[in-house]
């Protein structure tokens, strides 16, 4: 499956220089962190550019959305951020992302708004950023607000 000209994902450093070359071998138009902003760049500035010019932020750290700063910015620049979340080796982590690559495509042109989406092994769950600022993160997954999973199986929860 080929992306729309306009999907370009973007690989948060924390995912090493294996990760991004595996999807660009898979056919997904991805950016590397390295190749645009130096390694002690902060997330929040990465977050911002990357929500500016329109690309989807693909990252392992779930800790971005307890930074009062970084979900401002996350939220201000509209990005789109889907964190890989477990203990995946590279090649599992992309694996992973590969399985979802149908349903990661089909939220990021359906979503108009920015959100933090977990991807896991048996899913895609999404937050949508449609509470305070100061909620985020701490909404449970079934709070029917923020989120749903969506997989092969709609009774799995997460």
């Amino acid at each position: 499956m080929s992306e729309s000209p306009e999907i370009v994902f973007f690989s948060d450093r924390d995912l090493g220089r294996q990760f991004p070359t595996i999807l660009l071998a898979a056919g997904v138009r991805i950016e590397r962190h390295d190749d645009h902003f130096d390694p002690d760049t902060q997330d929040e500035e990465w977050i911002g550019e990357v929500g500016r010019r329109h690309w989807i932020a693909i990252s392992r750290d779930a800790r971005i959305r307890y930074s009062p700063l970084a979900l401002s910015v996350l939220m201000e620049s509209g990005t789109k951020l889907f964190v890989l979340v477990g203990k995946l080796k590279t090649t599992k982590a992309a694996a992973t992302f590969l399985k979802w690559r149908e349903r990661i495509v089909s939220t990021t042109l359906e979503e108009r708004g920015a959100f933090i989406a977990k991807i896991r092994r048996d899913g895609v769950h999404i937050d949508r950023m449609t509470g305070s600022k100061e909620a985020i993160g701490r909404q449970p997954a079934n709070s029917g607000q923020c989120g749903h999973l969506m997989n092969a199986h709609s009774d799995n929860t997460l």
